[in-house]
């Protein structure tokens, strides 16, 4: 019914429903030290935490994309032939060209949810709308110091709001926005509810036309090691009240 039962210590799990009946199921678990071989099986119960099951001879399951991996969190599908391989980077690239009529270039809002992981130390970009440079960009990212970072460039004159100081902590849902319009103060960042220093923008930046997700404007770098579980635009500049309440 899309519920977790019973972890033993060491593990944790997800189960995720994903429509006509099937769900997608995760375990993640720490290897016991002095352990030299490690075993994964899937079976069926009748009752949570209870292994054994005699069966009824016509009830089953279908299992379908079944992975192991190593690694702190589980990833996307990996498909696999015979042997195995190396995951590449998830980047989300959407062009604007795409999307008529729903960028404003005169003022507008991105709100993401996500779960940072903390193995990299360096910056970690979430998320940004530009011109495929840091020319000209509107970009909200993890920094090296492990808390929100803001980045708002018009024609390469930057309008750099100061982050709250709240930590992006790791597998835990951060909920983190910026909004921008010309005109003093008016480029705010908020995190987990709190917000930060406003910035002021002469003028928008221009000839945006890629929102990037999970890597750096340039899609070159600064990879986003985590996930991301929500991204929301809004064509316009949402007030410090709502900023706040989006981001709660």
């Amino acid at each position: 019914n899309g519920t977790v039962g019973t972890n033993p210590a060491g593990s944790t799990a997800t189960i995720t429903s994903v429509g006509n009946g099937w769900y997608r199921c995760t375990v993640t678990r720490t290897t016991d030290v002095g352990q030299t071989s490690t075993g994964i099986n899937i079976g069926l119960a009748d009752a949570d935490n209870s292994p054994t099951y005699l069966g009824n001879g016509t009830s089953g399951a279908l299992v379908w994309g079944a992975q192991a991996e190593l690694g702190a969190f589980a990833t996307a599908y990996i498909p696999t032939v015979a042997s195995t391989v190396t995951r590449s980077a998830d980047i989300t690239t959407i062009l604007l060209a795409a999307m008529s009529g729903l960028y404003n270039s005169a003022a507008g809002t991105l709100v993401v949810d996500v779960i940072p992981q903390l193995s990299n130390s360096g910056n970690q970009f979430i998320g940004s709308f530009s011109d495929g440079s840091s020319t000209n960009r509107a970009s909200i990212f993890k920094s090296t110091a492990g808390i929100g970072g803001f980045r708002v460039t018009s024609g390469g004159t930057a309008a750099n709001p100061t982050a709250p100081a709240n930590a992006l902590t790791g597998n835990v849902t951060h909920k983190v926005a910026l909004a921008l319009t010309t005109g003093t103060g008016n480029v705010m960042p908020a995190v987990n509810g709190t917000l930060g220093t406003a910035a002021t923008l002469s003028t928008m930046p221009t000839g945006i036309s890629v929102i990037r997700l999970g890597v750096n404007e340039a899609a070159s770098a600064d990879w986003l090691n985590g996930h991301i579980r929500r991204i929301r635009y809004f064509n316009t500049r949402l007030s410090d009240a709502q900023l706040q309440t989006v981001t709660t």
